[in-house]
């Protein structure tokens, strides 16, 4: 039979068969098929060709959404890469282990890697970097689709929002992450690479002197901000090093 909206809209499924599949004449290998699954008959549009010793079968959608013509559309082009030595099965397969490894699930991958290699502070900073707001609009997609240009939107986004000196150790965090993807062969190519690079602080030009250390020691106060100030003073610490600190340690 030829496959139109008319000739299936009389296909019944035989009382004894719960699964059955009508192929076209004019298009092989296209087919409407019937399935019986909890008491209803589902209908839907399929390709199923040959590759080797199987026999795959895709789903093209259901025969209540897609029209007949659509349908055929859809099969003629999933043939063509059958006819061209492709196999959109398992392309498809591998598409959905691929869409299960997005940024945001690497990361963590990425994270456990990292933590003895890293200083502490340094660990902490990366994982705000990778795993708060800053590349949230990046988190659920899959880790081989983010482009450049999805890159660039975020560090100018950040650059808005935090500053360039903050946009840019994000950007270098982000840079390093697919660094290591690239090493466990999980992407192919670095999308930061490329991406405009937001400037950075500059170096201090000078440093307070002794007197001038010693007139802020004086005016600090006799509080958690005027302790934290005084041991920034005693320590080579950064000031969120000290602000950071388990007053019970």
């Amino acid at each position: 039979m030829k496959v139109t909206a008319k000739s299936v809209a009389a296909l019944t499924l035989p009382a004894d068969k719960s699964d059955v599949i009508h192929f076209d004449d004019a298009l092989p290998r296209f087919g409407y098929r019937l399935r019986r699954s909890s008491g209803k008959v589902l209908r839907s549009w399929v390709v199923q060709y040959r590759r080797g010793r199987r026999s795959p079968r895709i789903k093209i959608g259901s025969a209540d959404v897609i029209t007949a013509e659509a349908a055929r559309a859809a099969a003629k082009k999933i043939l063509a890469k059958v006819d061209l030595g492709e196999d959109p099965q398992s392309d498809r397969h591998d598409r959905r282990s691929k869409d299960k490894l997005t940024l945001r699930a690497l990361v963590d991958d990425y994270l456990v890697a990292k933590r003895q290699q890293l200083r502490p502070r340094s660990f902490v900073e990366i994982k705000r970097y990778l795993t708060t707001g800053y590349f949230k609009p990046l988190h659920n997609l899959p880790i081989d689709s983010i482009t450049r240009r999805d890159v660039a939107h975020r560090v100018v986004a950040i650059a808005l929002e935090s500053g360039s000196p903050t946009a840019a150790r994000a950007r270098g965090a982000l840079s390093a992450f697919f660094a290591w993807c690239m090493q466990m062969g999980l992407v192919e190519h670095n999308p930061t690479v490329g991406s405009a690079k937001p400037a950075e602080s500059k170096p201090r030009d000078r440093v307070l002197s002794d007197d001038e250390l010693a007139a802020v020691w004086h005016a600090c106060p006799n509080n958690d901000f005027g302790r934290i100030v005084k041991l920034l003073i005693l320590m080579p610490c950064r000031r969120a090093e000290i602000g950071d600190l388990d007053a019970a340690t």
